[in-house]
């Protein structure tokens, strides 16, 4: 699937670690994979995206960190930040990457949650 992703003739190519992978394979295998192929393949897309975990769950700091560390992608986009401690948690993790990569190149998109617990 990721070969046949960087052959497409498209603006922007999309990888979704959230919600195409299930909870039993949301590991750091899953995780280098993707940041393999982001930086081992000749991606004809101008734009690479991956989209995390939800910051309140347990695997969206090591998909930050292990997707800007190794591979480096033009757009982040974090969902479902429901929360002032998942903006914190975050806000924390965007600063590591951004010190990982030594320049802030990353498009971040955070997905606000309208539920009745956001402040």
């Amino acid at each position: 699937m990721l070969t046949k992703a960087a052959t497409l003739e498209v603006d922007q190519v999309f990888l979704d670690l959230e919600d195409a992978v299930a909870p039993s394979e949301k590991t750091d295998d899953t995780r280098r994979r993707i940041a393999d192929a982001l930086r081992d393949q000749p991606w004809k897309a101008r734009t690479k995206a991956v989209r995390v975990n939800a910051v309140s769950t347990p695997w969206c700091h090591r998909d930050i960190i292990t997707v800007v560390e190794l591979a480096g992608v033009d757009v982040l986009q974090v969902g479902r930040v429901e929360h002032q401690r998942d903006e914190q948690r975050h806000a924390e993790d965007r600063h590591r990457a951004d010190r990982l990569v030594h320049v802030s190149f990353t498009t971040w998109v955070v997905s606000l949650s309208s539920s009745p617990s956001s402040p």
